[in-house]
């Protein structure tokens, strides 16, 4: 299948290092031979080749992640709209079974517009499964395959370890919180100032134990730049962690959306608002592939004939294999060309649900752009879902990279 170069550059850079800020040099776009940087050539790209060839199409790029802010002013003029739906009208227009949904669609939330920000990891999802009443049939062996059993438990056991390690995070960095709050008043007492620096540390002549052990550790945490500051947001991560990621009882999904998770077919749900409560890295994400290039605001997207498709499916924590699988058919149905999915997990509990919506998309020739991950896994040896483990001519899974070759 012969691709246009610049959906290729396109796929590849909606992928590089997704998680990290683009530097002010736009490194991202610089060329290797010509720079010494390890970016796509991107600039060289349009340089060459690009600028003298007017774009045959306008490659409508289906952004399935935690929200895209269709109002961003570098993203104006860039968004996909559905031509077949009329606007706030509160009828499914073209019999597709989302209702108003002008500029995509959001899968994790309800129709009254209320919304999901924060879920749990799949582990403890399946955690909470075997240990509650689906636990009989997980352990029948004429219902559940001896493969699908072991994920539950080894997900249970990475559930206790994690969830063993984030209690040891909250419980060290509290007291390490009130052990530099301590010393910090010491300091500060003995100095008769509200701030100080480290070389103020030298002026202090004291003979007392806890004084001199206050000192000690205030020029070891600033000289690593600790600061009450980074402490408090340590804890507040792992308790975040604990709250919503690791929290076995959480019934957000079903308090909020209230549907079946376990039955594909179950999909009257969702509602228009493709924004969310948090739409930073889906935004970042749609920004890196279409942000305009010409009006001196913000970065410089990849492409200059592109729509933004935003589908909203993937919350803090880890997104449902129904939510991914539904949110890759509507793309296909509604005409993307690309979809790109910077998400992934360790486990999942409907793989085969996303593996025939890859399949689907293939079958209209889309191309699916996965990001590899940020673990720097070896993916022969370790999970990181959707992984569909079938011979596709439309997937791609692109690693991370940064502007320093290692």
């Amino acid at each position: 299948m012969k691709k246009n170069p610049l959906i290729i550059c396109l796929l590849c850079f909606a992928h590089i290092n997704s998680y990290s800020q683009v530097e002010k040099s736009s490194w991202h776009l610089k060329d290797l031979e010509q720079s010494k940087v390890n970016g796509i050539g991107l600039e060289r790209a349009y340089e060459q080749i690009l600028n003298k060839k007017k774009p045959k199409k306008t490659v409508i790029v289906a952004v399935i992640d935690g929200g895209v802010d269709i109002k961003h002013k570098d993203l104006k003029g860039l968004i996909w709209k559905n031509p077949n739906e009329i606007p706030f009208n509160n009828i499914d227009d073209d019999k597709n079974g989302f209702v108003d949904d002008t500029c995509g669609w959001n899968f994790l939330g309800n129709r009254k517009g209320e919304n999901i920000g924060s879920e749990t990891l799949e582990l403890t999802r399946l955690h909470s499964k075997l240990m509650g009443k689906d636990s009989l049939e997980i352990f029948d062996t004429l219902k559940t395959s001896n493969e699908k059993r072991e994920m539950y438990l080894n997900a249970s056991k990475d559930f206790m370890a994690q969830k063993s390690e984030s209690d040891k995070t909250i419980f060290y960095y509290r007291l390490l919180n009130d052990k530099f709050l301590n010393a910090d008043g010491l300091v500060k007492k003995e100095l008769k100032v509200a701030e100080y620096e480290i070389s103020d540390l030298k002026k202090i002549k004291t003979k007392d134990k806890e004084l001199l052990n206050a000192i000690s550790n205030l020029r070891k945490w600033k000289i690593l730049g600790v600061t009450p500051e980074i402490l408090l947001e340590v804890v507040q991560d792992a308790e975040n962690k604990h709250k919503y990621h690791l929290n076995a009882e959480s019934n957000l999904r079903k308090k909020i959306i209230g549907d079946n998770p376990d039955n594909l077919s179950d999909t009257i749900y969702g509602n228009p608002n493709v924004k969310g409560p948090d739409s930073f890295h889906g935004t970042f994400v749609a920004g890196l592939i279409a942000a305009q290039r010409n009006n001196n605001i913000g970065a410089q997207g990849i492409c200059n004939s592109v729509k933004i498709m935003p589908l909203r499916a993937v919350p803090d924590g880890d997104e449902a294999d129904k939510d991914v699988a539904l949110a890759i058919r509507y793309a296909v149905n509604k005409g993307a060309d690309v979809i790109n999915m910077s998400f992934g997990k360790s486990y999942s509990a409907h793989p085969e649900w996303v593996s025939e919506a890859i399949a689907y998309a293939e079958s209209k020739g889309v191309i699916i752009c996965h990001a590899a991950g940020n673990s720097a896994q070896d993916l022969q040896f370790g999970s990181n879902f959707p992984n569909p483990n079938v011979a596709n001519k439309t997937w791609m899974r692109v690693g991370a990279s940064t502007s320093k070759r290692n």
